[in-house]
């Protein structure tokens, strides 16, 4: 037997994880511009930077996507 968990609940969980990977989100973008900036010609570890940058920016697109949905339920 599955017991739901309260609506709000979910929704700040949501708000929570929201809010973790947008700040994730601003460190990555600065470690970024300053990976790139910084670097010498040929190192390319701002890939790794750049690439969990675009999976916290796709997860975080999700996530609203989910809540869009969520609260759109009647």
């Amino acid at each position: 037997m599955t017991i739901a968990a309260p609506s709000c609940l979910i929704q700040r969980h949501f708000l929570q994880l929201s809010a973790t990977l947008a700040e994730r989100c601003e460190q990555l973008q600065l470690e970024l511009s300053d990976q790139v900036a910084s670097l010498p010609f040929g190192n390319e570890r701002w890939l790794l930077t750049e690439r969990e940058l675009s999976a916290a920016e796709d997860a975080l697109l999700r996530l609203h996507d989910r809540v869009d949905q969520l609260v759109s339920i009647p």
